[in-house]
């Protein structure tokens, strides 16, 4: 296997990145929480995973870790999301702006909350509150307004549809899934 290397991320896949957490979060939003931070990417492994780091962060990395000791981190800063054919957000980016622009989310119920954990999927009855607009990829909070995980919206309009037993959102990933199998 190849080693990962970090390197600043290209402006033409930060625009993608950008445009995908834009529509689900806001410009405003995004442009709050990446005010001060630098987009890094992962080449070389299995996957392009993206980090947004402090400019601190960066100069240490840079700087130090990789020019005084030659070595390059595992992590940094805070997980953005994995860039493919398409960029996938992170749940840890997703928790933060979530916590910034309060909308792209639906929450639910207690009970909903512990099966959502479980890996379960989303049905109608079980949504209490609806934080609008919906993109695709949608929040999905308890009662507390914790974020438990995120999952892909089947349903486009979700007070138009009638059947409360209805999956209405499939999970994509919880924060049990960090317990159940998360490597």
């Amino acid at each position: 296997m190849d080693s990962i290397v970090f390197a600043p991320m290209p402006s033409k896949i930060q625009d993608k990145v950008f445009a995908t957490l834009v529509q689900m979060f806001g410009p405003r939003n995004v442009r709050l929480f990446f005010k001060n931070r630098k987009l890094l990417i992962t080449k070389g492994g299995p996957r392009h995973e993206v980090f947004a780091v402090t400019n601190e962060q960066f100069n240490f990395i840079f700087n130090k870790i990789k020019a005084e000791l030659g070595r390059e981190p595992y992590c940094a800063g805070v997980f953005v999301g994995i860039y493919g054919k398409k960029f996938k957000p992170s749940l840890d980016i997703c928790e933060k702006l979530f916590k910034i622009a309060k909308r792209n989310a639906i929450m639910i119920n207690e009970q909903a909350a512990i099966l959502f954990s479980y890996g379960r999927d989303v049905m109608l009855k079980s949504i209490t509150k609806v934080y609008e607009p919906l993109h695709e990829i949608v929040v999905v909070v308890d009662p507390q307004e914790n974020v438990v995980g995120l999952c892909k919206l089947i349903v486009r309009n979700l007070n138009k549809t009638l059947c409360n037993e209805c999956i209405v959102c499939e999970n994509i990933i919880d924060k049990g899934w960090y317990l159940r199998k998360g490597h």
